[in-house]
């Protein structure tokens, strides 16, 4: 697959504890951290909404669904393609879960838990 997405490159990130008074020193070691990042699909919506495109934004409008120990749900998804007819469209849904509230600072993360493919042809 070809793709003509910008590619962002690894670099040095420090990460540090905060002071728990303004007059302290910090001295923790930098730590160096890589990612991957893959842009998000205007295309692709859902009624759930996206935590990830929720943290980019800094609008949370995101409505995740709760499912307990063995048991499912179905998650609608909508895919609109701007794209001309007789393209080839590939990519990949994410599926998450959100953590809200975490302590202390009440952040919000989550974690991808399925990588689903997909491909089709407009028409």
């Amino acid at each position: 697959m070809t793709s003509r997405r910008p590619v962002l490159t690894s670099q040095r990130t420090t990460a540090r504890p905060p002071p728990s008074e303004p007059s302290q020193a910090i001295s923790a070691p930098a730590t160096e951290v890589g990612s991957v990042i893959v842009r998000f699909d205007p295309a692709v919506t859902s009624a759930t909404g996206d935590l990830w495109t929720a943290a980019s934004t800094g609008t949370f409008t995101d409505t995740p669904i709760v499912i307990g120990p063995g048991a499912s749900a179905t998650i609608d998804v909508t895919i609109t393609p701007s794209a001309a007819a007789g393209t080839v469209v590939k990519g990949t849904l994410y599926v998450d879960d959100e953590l809200a509230a975490i302590p202390p600072y009440g952040q919000i993360s989550g974690d991808e838990l399925s990588a689903l493919p997909y491909e089709y042809k407009v028409g």
